[in-house]
């Protein structure tokens, strides 16, 4: 054994992604916070098809009722673009255009 660490076990992406918007949620964080969390992610290199599905984990356990369901709901239209984002998508190529 040459003590070199073991190889980390990473959770996969799209879980940490829901990881820090539950996090967020917790906080009763306004919309701009939420898409705030989702440009920041963008930002940090996360990819459109793993922010989508981080955020949509948390939006199908997430009940209809609750304040976040509908700061969810939004923040997953401009992830994922196209005339749902009304012009704000944040990306610019993905399953909304085209």
């Amino acid at each position: 054994m040459t003590g070199d660490a073991p190889p980390m076990i990473t959770e996969p992406a799209a879980e940490a992604v829901a990881k820090r918007l539950r996090r967020l949620l917790e906080q009763s964080p306004s919309v701009e916070q939420v898409q705030g969390l989702a440009v920041a992610l963008r930002d940090e290199g996360v990819d459109q098809p793993t922010l989508y599905g981080g955020f949509e984990s948390v939006l199908v356990a997430t009940a209809a009722d609750d304040p976040s369901y509908d700061l969810v709901a939004d923040t997953l239209d401009r992830i994922h673009g196209g005339p749902w984002a009304k012009g704000r998508d944040l990306f610019d190529e993905g399953p909304g255009r085209g």
